[in-house]
């Protein structure tokens, strides 16, 4: 695990001087570190070496994902709205959903199916025949499902897209 320290702009000159002395004097030993400020200063150093990149995939979900705080509540609120929405449908479909207390909640929903040959079936299997219906899901053993609800408020089309796909998988 990584973590990642976000200075303040008068502070910018202050770390880069730390960091770039650290560096030099080996005291940080950072692959990717050490890759990125090849790259930005465009200076290669003439050899490579093997450097994992999955952190800055991670950074850059948290710089998109940073936003304001009344973009974050009102993504969240979204995300609510749309798990009340998706946990209807699935009850009409006889899924049971698992809920938690509403102060635990995020935009994810787990469900399960009550009944017994889906139950019984592979995961994959059930993964695909929601992907046959244009539903992007995750699938576990015994019937289990897991949806990660969207940021944005379910259009109508949406919501009759998934209750279609619930009646026609269940």
């Amino acid at each position: 695990m990584g973590l990642g320290f976000y200075g303040r702009r008068r502070s910018m000159g202050f770390i880069e001087n730390t960091m770039s002395h650290m560096i030099a004097s080996s005291e940080i030993d950072d692959p990717l570190l050490r890759y990125i400020r090849e790259v930005e200063s465009g200076q290669m150093n003439g050899y490579s070496e093997t450097v994992n990149f999955g952190p800055l995939f991670s950074c850059q979900g948290a710089i998109a994902d940073r936003g304001s705080a009344a973009e974050r509540i009102a993504s969240q609120k979204n995300q609510r709205l749309n798990l009340d929405s998706v946990a209807r449908i699935v009850t009409e479909a006889e899924w049971k959903p698992l809920l938690l207390d509403a102060g635990l909640q995020t935009g994810i929903l787990l469900a399960q199916s009550s009944d017994p040959d889906l139950c019984s079936m592979e995961p994959s299997a059930v993964r695909e025949s929601f992907r046959n219906h244009g539903i992007g899901l995750s699938t576990y053993e015994n019937g289990y499902i897991r949806l990660w609800m969207p940021q944005s408020v379910l259009s109508q089309d949406d919501v009759q897209h998934l209750r279609s796909a619930f009646e026609l998988v269940a």
